[in-house]
């Protein structure tokens, strides 16, 4: 969106990073997990999505700002940064599969 259209990286981030949350949201449980979001689980679902949202952002800026990084190397940051933390805490906080082992397909 910012070289196409001319948003500014940080609101192009924004918007992109919301999409990817909502799409998280609809196939993550199922099909990365292979689990069904139950109520019991679905309030730390969205705490879980909600925090990671608002650091991932909060981070993008930090950086953005206070650096002349540019803005794809800050998106790969990111990425390196908060995926792995994001997966293991999805694994361990929302689905409590602390005994469950997970094959690689």
């Amino acid at each position: 969106m910012t070289d196409v259209i001319g948003l500014v990286a940080n609101i192009s981030y924004l918007i992109s990073l919301s999409l990817s949350y909502v799409f998280l949201f609809i196939v993550g449980p199922t099909y990365i997990f292979k689990r069904q979001i139950e109520d019991n689980r679905l309030g730390r679902f969205l705490i879980h999505i909600i925090f990671f949202w608002v650091m991932n952002n909060v981070v993008f800026n930090a950086i953005f700002y206070n650096t002349k990084i540019h803005y794809l190397l800050i998106i790969i940051i990111n990425i390196a940064i908060f995926a792995p933390i994001r997966f293991l805490s999805l694994d361990y906080f929302v689905w409590n599969s602390q005994s469950k082992t997970h094959e690689i397909v």
